[in-house]
């Protein structure tokens, strides 16, 4: 399996930080406390491209997609801050390679939080390289 979850978390958490490092950035959905405003970013899929595996059945690359959820509690201006900090992940993922597929806003239970979630797809090589078409 080709695996690079880590490093596009690394980057998006680094090129945020440069303007929002106040933004907590967490690799699974947290079920207890969290800071806020937060990214949550994890690989949601990870599967081989058929198309390139060698007679040895190695994978040469794998499409993949990662899942953006943004959250943000303030009292005022929490939907604004969202898309503020949605921006700057989507800026991150972008220039990485990655395709966005959708920006959504999340219906959350509890109203004093607003919700963004997106998905992004690239393919990715064994040597790391992200492309945008396979």
């Amino acid at each position: 399996m080709i695996d690079i979850e880590s490093d596009i978390i690394r980057a998006v958490e680094q090129a945020v930080a440069q303007k929002r490092p106040d933004v907590a950035v967490y690799d699974m959905e947290i079920r207890g406390e969290a800071m806020f405003p937060c990214i949550v970013l994890y690989e949601a899929d990870n599967y081989s491209l058929m198309s390139s595996r060698d007679t040895g059945s190695t994978d040469n690359h794998a499409q993949v997609m990662y899942e953006l959820n943004v959250y943000s509690n303030l009292t005022a201006g929490r939907k604004r801050d969202c898309r503020a900090i949605y921006a700057l992940a989507d800026e991150a993922l972008c220039r990485m390679g990655f395709t966005r597929m959708g920006t959504s806003p999340v219906d959350m239970q509890d109203a004093t939080i607003y919700r963004l979630t997106g998905r992004y797809s690239a393919v990715v090589g064994r040597d790391k390289m992200i492309y945008r078409r396979a």
